[in-house]
């Protein structure tokens, strides 16, 4: 029997991640060495509102241009599923980017909080931060980068879960699809994942 939800899929295929990739095994002993927070409902993501299609243009789709442009495929991509509408692509990429986004590994300082404010006594402040002021910025930054890395591999999961795959495009194309607002950037994506196929190179899920 198949796996019956995202977090089923992705716990299969977790060890061919982790065992493809130092950031995924630097994300692994980051995640287990933090201390996880609660949600707050100030935490909550609302969905993306979906742009008129015809109000959104998209780049013609080109590879790489060398074998260092080909390696970088695993930043620089878009998605395509077949017989998949507008309205559909766009939903499912704004469902895993929520997805993405709701993964939190710790609660970070804030880097301003005006006198009195109770924000940086919350009791869900990992260990990490109670070494000081440096001992807190060297942490925000790695849990920063780690958290980042968290949500590209979860759209990933994500949308592979629902059957789209990936293919790689050049750092000019990345660069035009993912400017502007992020409504618009959802919009090209969408648009991409349900147009043609892209002519350009396939890459692992």
């Amino acid at each position: 029997m198949g796996p019956r939800t995202i977090a089923e899929w992705g716990a299969r295929r977790l060890p061919r991640s982790v065992a493809h990739g130092r950031r995924s095994l630097r994300l692994l002993v980051l995640i287990c060495l933090a201390i996880g927070a609660p949600a707050h409902a100030e935490d909550y993501i609302k969905s993306t509102p979906r742009p008129d299609p015809g109000a959104v243009s998209i780049p013609a789709l080109q590879g790489a241009a060398d074998s260092d442009g080909v390696r970088s495929y695993d930043k620089f991509y878009v998605y395509w599923r077949r017989d998949t509408s507008y309205e559909t692509a766009f939903s499912d990429l704004d469902q895993c980017r929520i997805y993405g986004l709701q993964m939190k590994i710790v609660a970070t300082t804030p880097m301003y909080a005006p006198l009195g404010a109770s924000e940086i006594h919350k009791p869900e402040a990992p260990v990490a931060y109670q070494s000081g002021i440096v001992g807190g910025l060297i942490a925000g930054y790695f849990i920063d980068q780690a958290q980042k890395e968290g949500y590209i591999q979860t759209e990933k999961r994500c949308m592979a879960y629902k059957g789209y795959g990936r293919f790689g495009v050049s750092r000019a194309n990345w660069t035009q699809i993912m400017n502007g607002a992020a409504a618009d950037v959802l919009a090209r994506r969408a648009l991409i994942a349900a147009g043609l196929r892209p002519a350009t190179q396939s890459v692992d899920p």
